[in-house]
């Protein structure tokens, strides 16, 4: 058995081929950060959506929560449902430490946003922010990754610390509907009201669950000022309040 040492210098001589960041398999010459398989599962799972927040549905136009209420964000769109390939990235991701599936995913979140061209006239990129002691916990917060990776590919400016999170919340699991509101209340606050004013802002997450977060930090950055609010993540979940 080779030594780590010897192993390393044979990696350094001998660089593995690209791989499929979902899966590990060898991508062909075409294929870029995920193989054509991985890609065609992440695109079946993606069916019908709410044209407002962008929740997976199973008929209509609208979901149950946005048929009776109105998100303060303009709109909300979601590159695949959060199942199978997209499901297993984004708890590696999340969960696990690895950092390196930011690329791929953030390639994702491009790609959906160049489908609506309301995404590319946003002024600014914020990512969704961690609470501090969240942060240190973990060790990075997976939707600023997310978020300096899409402002990188679409060319829009990405700012960190506008908006903070100045209170640590519960976890949102196994919270109603009524719960999940009052844990976001007062949660988030902006920093700077000059950098959002009148700017259209894209608002970056990794999951669209229950929305509660989502429409928190979209009614703080228009308090502030900001002129619409616009959100993107990796996934979302099928309408849960049906």
């Amino acid at each position: 058995m080779l030594s780590e040492f010897f192993q390393s210098i044979l990696q350094l001589l001998f660089p593995p081929g690209p791989y499929c960041y979902f899966c590990g398999s060898s991508l062909k010459s075409w294929e870029v950060y995920w193989c054509s398989r991985c890609k065609k599962e992440i695109s079946i799972n993606k069916g019908l959506q709410c044209r407002k927040c962008a929740r997976f549905i199973t008929g209509g136009e609208m979901c149950s929560f946005c048929q009776k209420d109105n998100y303060p964000f303009t709109v909300a769109r979601s590159a695949g449902l959060y199942d199978g390939k997209l499901k297993e990235a984004l708890q590696e991701f999340k969960f696990r430490g690895k950092r390196s599936l930011a690329k791929p995913l953030g390639r994702l979140l491009a790609l959906e946003a160049i489908k609506d061209e309301r995404f590319l006239e946003a002024d600014l990129i914020i990512p969704v922010p961690m609470h501090r002691v969240k942060l240190a916990q973990r060790g990075y917060n997976q939707s600023e990754l997310l978020a300096k990776e899409v402002a990188v590919k679409l060319g829009i400016p990405f700012e960190k610390d506008v908006l903070v999170k100045i209170r640590h919340t519960a976890d949102m699991v196994g919270l109603g509907r009524e719960e999940r509101s009052k844990n976001l209340q007062g949660a988030f606050f902006v920093q700077d009201h000059n950098i959002v004013l009148q700017k259209s802002i894209l608002l970056i997450d990794d999951i669209f669950t229950t929305g509660f977060t989502a429409l928190s930090c979209s009614e703080t950055l228009l308090k502030a000022g900001a002129k619409k609010v616009l959100v993107l993540t990796a996934a979302s979940n099928f309408d849960i309040y049906s």
